[in-house]
């Protein structure tokens, strides 16, 4: 009975050692995946025209690093230790709000590699320089990524000549700059994603609306009537659409 038992035993542990998988390194991966995908194509999504990304018109983008004032992170990080805990920051980057994917996502979860942090990487663990932080971006959010690339979302450099002059912060980047980048003529070069967008906090918050503009010369200022109170019935039909 005794051997029986450790017989049944022995042959079990035999299947799981041939049930685990081999290691694969990650030149490996990638030659499978591209022998996987040759007779594929991408599903890169069009415009309202019909026009997916390989017709975009060209573009540069202004370059990141020059705005960034703890740009190179090795001057701290050393690349070497890795602190993987999901943890409230106490001692660098205390001012960063960490609200990026609802709580689903964490440093080196998806933008960062702690073996190389001069670099963001994708999903698939590829380096991305920061002054091409778009092509990160566009992993999940590709929809904007394609509004983006044609011009229908973000801006195109030309308010500042220098890159250095781009606010590091978004909520920094004042409505009077927001309306004034764009230059409609020669070379396309549009602001990466986090010159808008917080990359650790990227929804835009309300922010203090632009003046009035100023009244033209030769011109006067008309004050406009208020618009006369809504009767009942329209108000009734008001609630009565937004219950539906």
């Amino acid at each position: 009975m005794l051997v029986t038992v450790l017989a049944t035993l022995i042959a079990g542990e035999a299947v799981r050692a041939d049930d685990k998988a081999p290691t694969q390194t990650y030149g490996e991966a990638v030659k499978t995946m591209k022998e996987i995908m040759k007779d594929r194509y991408a599903n890169v999504g069009v415009t309202a025209r019909g026009q997916d990304l390989r017709q975009a018109p060209p573009f540069k983008v202004l370059p990141r690093k020059p705005a960034l004032t703890k740009y190179p992170c090795t001057g701290c990080h050393d690349n070497s230790f890795i602190d993987r805990r999901v943890r409230k920051l106490a001692d660098e980057h205390t001012t960063l709000k960490f609200d990026h994917g609802n709580g689903r996502l964490w440093c080196y979860d998806a933008c960062h590699n702690g073996r190389d942090m001069d670099h963001l990487v994708t999903l698939r663990r590829q380096q991305v320089d920061y002054d091409e932080s778009y092509k990160v971006c566009g992993q999940c959010h590709f929809e904007r990524q394609k509004d983006w690339t044609f011009g229908g979302h973000g801006r195109r450099a030309g308010a500042w000549s220098d890159p250095r002059q781009v606010p590091e912060k978004h909520e920094d980047l004042l409505v009077k700059d927001r309306s004034k980048i764009a230059h409609w003529n020669g070379e396309r070069e549009l602001l990466n994603c986090t010159a808008c967008h917080d990359p650790h906090s990227p929804a835009i918050r309300p922010f203090k609306p632009s003046p009035p503009p100023e009244v033209r010369a030769g011109l006067a200022l008309v004050e406009s009537a208020p618009l006369p109170e809504p009767q009942k019935w329209q108000q009734q039909a008001h609630k009565t659409k937004e219950a539906k």
